[in-house]
Parts: C-alpha cells; sequence; structure tokens
C-alpha cells in the first residue's frame, strides 16, 4: 500500500510475487497496480509470480491488473472483494475467488471488467460474480464459474 501511495496519476507499482491479504488494498486515482513480478528488473509473469491480494477498493481511472484476489480467510465476508463504489477502475486479468460474496460490486460506478476467472462466487440476493447497480459497466471476455445467487 505504501508505493500506492506515494505514486502518482499515471504511473504504475509494480508488485512482486507473495500473500499480501491486508484489510483493503486502496487503488489510486489513475495508477495501475500490476501484479506477477519477479521482484526485479522487468519480469513479469502472473504465473510465475503469483501475487495476493485481499480486498480492493476501486478508484477513478485506476486499474488492478495480474492478481489473484480472495478473502484474508475463509471466515471473512465483506460485501465484496472488489468494491467499486462510485469508481471507475479497470480491472484485468486477475484470479478472484470468492467463497461468500460477491467478486464484485458495483454502484453508481463505470468500471472495465476484463480477462478475469471468477471462480466459486456465492452472494445471495444482490447477485453473483458480479454486481452492478445504477453502473456503465463493460464485461468483456471473463470466466465466471460456480457463481450462485438468488432474490
Amino acid at each position: 500500500q505504501e508505493g500506492l501511495t506515494a505514486a502518482i496519476s499515471g504511473q504504475e507499482v509494480w508488485v512482486a510475487a507473495g500473500d499480501y491479504l491486508q484489510e483493503w488494498v486502496k487503488l489510486k486515482s489513475g495508477v495501475a497496480l500490476l501484479g506477477g513480478h519477479a521482484g526485479s528488473g522487468n519480469v513479469r509473469d502472473v504465473q510465475a509470480y503469483v501475487t495476493t491480494v485481499g480486498r480492493v477498493r476501486g478508484a477513478d481511472r485506476a486499474t488492478i491488473d495480474g492478481f489473484t484476489i480472495r478473502a484474508p480467510s475463509e471466515h471473512s465476508s465483506p460485501r465484496a472483494l472488489i468494491d467499486c463504489v462510485g469508481s471507475s477502475p479497470v480491472i484485468s486479468n486477475n484470479a478472484i475467488t470468492a467463497t461468500r460474496q460477491q467478486a464484485i460490486y458495483c454502484l453508481d460506478s463505470a468500471p472495465t471488467i476484463a480477462n478475469n476467472t471468477i471462480t466459486a462466487s456465492f452472494s445471495g440476493f444482490w447477485g453473483g460474480a458480479i454486481y452492478c447497480g445504477n453502473s456503465s459497466a463493460v464485461i468483456s471476455n471473463n470466466r465466471i464459474s460456480g457463481s450462485i445467487s438468488w432474490g
């Protein structure tokens, strides 16, 4: 979170492989957060250098790309793993596993959600893998499996 906080709009923050399951990753407007880095040099391979985060809060024109995103514990049940209330982030190329909540929750927002793999999403009344209320989301080329919802 420190590198992201220090970044300014238009910059990329490269995140080395590892588990970063802090309370919230708060994206910053105009900044791209990119997972899957080796830790030194310009090597990026999201399959070889798995970078795991917990919950994510969106921001306008921010990007989160190349992460494994899952709840910090199996007993954790926030509303969603990625919360896009009133923001327009780009959520791309991530592996998102939600077991007791939505993977992505959008309200009054305009996110771009592309090329993600979303699994085991169980949510209840407010939608399964992705909920978009009063939003203009662009959703394309995602693989969604195991999503259950009712209501």
